[in-house]
């Protein structure tokens, strides 16, 4: 089965890694922001249940580079591609389409070609699918790039793997988990060593690193598309595991200046039941001395502090220096402002905003 897996733009590589760990098979960089590999069909259920760095995993149906691609090619590609193997009776389906790149017909135009190729293959087959755009059973994804069409279906679901069910408060620039769990990953954080965020806001870098380090999945409770798609109907579920204690010599800590960003860090440990796990208090991370052995956070950007951006960025720096820390990994868009020894610094798109994860070995 050929599968494609969505992330955050610039980080794929660590998507590939934590796919081959997962499930055993070597991915490749399908594109910014995609990654592609061939696994079998247990491997659905682990990726989207288990994985941290995804947003979204589809089987693909058709990858074909056309030139001159037009609307019938899409209605021929899809028609041919045993769509009607993954609409069970009574089902209704969807179809989400993507253009990038200059075309003689829209978006939503491929939508409606690709709906249809959909139905006349399931009417064929003996189906009578409906189709409802708002709750669909069946999500089929529809890419056009230039003259590359890629149909495949969403075993996902409408929600994308980065919204954790933990994110009960948020703050006005969020950190995304999947970037938030790429940096952790990046830091080489494991059992045994101490994390520190002095920038944390609402927790989302220390409540990501100890729901791995425990091993607990990053979305409990929740629903998956694939669950009532016909091709993976004998597939099992792997085991939700976890553990409830750090193991010896581990601990993870967040801080905030700010007594109402405190108060929202801690609700969200909270609602990760993580109360336990993961230290929030209120501290200076300009002034409070490091004590930890990796050091991963979202420097704020600008609009977060009132303050000098530029003495915060020095100021703890200094901090950083004058620590025992091994490693320290950040997100910014002002990278020249650390006063640090950067050994590697990483390109990321978070929405339309280009930013930098920088890496400091000690």
């Amino acid at each position: 089965m050929r599968l494609l897996a969505t992330t955050n733009p610039g980080l794929e590589f660590v998507a590939r890694d934590e796919v081959r760990d997962l499930v055993g098979v070597d991915a490749e960089r399908r594109y910014r922001g995609a990654i592609a590999f061939d696994a079998d069909a247990s491997a659905v259920p682990r990726l989207n249940r288990r994985a941290r760095s995804l947003h979204r995993v589809l089987a693909v149906l058709r990858d074909r580079t056309v030139p001159d691609v037009g609307l019938d090619d899409t209605y021929d590609l899809t028609r041919s591609a045993g769509v009607e193997e993954w609409v069970a009776p009574e089902q209704s389906i969807a179809v989400r389409p993507t253009r990038h790149g200059e075309h003689a017909f829209t978006s939503p135009e491929v939508g409606e070609r690709v709906g249809q190729a959909v139905v006349d293959a399931c009417r064929a087959a003996g189906e009578r699918p409906t189709v409802d755009l708002d709750d669909p059973d069946v999500v089929f994804r529809a890419f056009v790039r230039d003259e590359d069409v890629l149909l495949a279906v969403d075993t996902t679901g409408e929600r994308s793997l980065h919204r954790r069910p933990y994110r009960v408060r948020e703050h006005d620039a969020p950190l995304r988990p999947t970037i938030a769990w790429s940096m952790v990953a990046l830091a080489g954080f494991e059992a045994g060593d101490t994390l520190l965020d002095p920038t944390c806001g609402s927790a989302t870098v220390p409540t990501e690193a100890a729901l791995d380090v425990l091993d607990r999945p990053p979305s409990p409770g929740r629903s998956y598309d694939f669950e009532r798609l016909p091709p993976f109907a004998d597939v099992t579920p792997p085991d939700p595991g976890g553990r409830d204690r750090l193991p010896p010599g581990t601990a993870v800590e967040g801080r905030e200046v700010d007594a109402d960003r405190v108060a929202d860090a801690r609700a969200n440990v909270a609602a990760a039941d993580l109360e336990d796990v993961v230290s929030v208090r209120r501290a200076d991370a300009t002034r409070a001395a490091i004590g930890a052995d990796r050091v991963v956070t979202n420097l704020p950007f600008g609009h977060r502090t009132d303050g000098d951006l530029v003495g915060l960025y020095r100021d703890l720096s200094r901090r950083i220096d004058e620590s025992d820390a091994s490693t320290v990994v950040a997100l910014t868009v002002r990278p020249e402002l650390l006063d640090l020894s950067v050994d590697r610094t990483v390109d990321v798109r978070i929405g339309r905003l280009e930013a930098t994860v920088v890496v400091v070995e000690r």
